[in-house]
């Protein structure tokens, strides 16, 4: 009878045990890594700012697929969706380019769509399609007028 009650008590203090530490993990990750990336961050705005100036949308989403080739690591790929958020924002609109990607709402036409722009630009690694799977969204936001068209 004591064994059973030690067996039920042992998970739940396991599960309590799991998420304190992950939290605090967490907490002493972001304390040291959070000033590195906000600078990315800021440097990947003004990076895009810049680019998007003499740009369209889709200059924005081919150069951050060209970027996304030496990408291997979590900082990198927030980086780059960064970069692509804000510099679509900014850009030329193209409709036309647009209207090529899936609905915004179809989430595995979203995920095909982006694993397939990057095989034909022939980037292997699997944060590319991670990076450029809102670009569906960010032509939903800043250029509503593609899909208007369409319907």
């Amino acid at each position: 009878m004591n064994i059973r009650f030690s067996a039920k008590l042992i998970i739940p203090v396991l599960a309590v045990v799991f998420v304190v530490m992950s939290y605090l993990s967490l907490h002493f990750w972001w304390q040291d890594n959070s000033q590195q990336i906000n600078q990315q961050l800021d440097l990947a705005n003004h990076a895009a700012m810049e680019y998007a100036q003499e740009n369209t949308q889709q200059a924005c989403f081919e150069k951050t697929i060209e970027d996304s080739l030496t990408c291997r690591e979590g900082a990198c790929t927030m980086e780059l969706k960064h970069f692509l958020a804000v510099c679509f924002e900014h850009a030329k609109p193209d409709v036309s380019f647009c209207q090529s990607t899936p609905s915004a709402q179809d989430y595995f036409g979203n995920v095909s769509w982006s694993v397939s722009q990057c095989r034909k630009r022939k980037v292997k690694n699997a944060n590319c399609p991670n990076i450029i799977n809102n670009t569906a969204k960010l032509c939903a936001q800043y250029t509503p007028e593609a899909f208007d068209e369409q319907s």
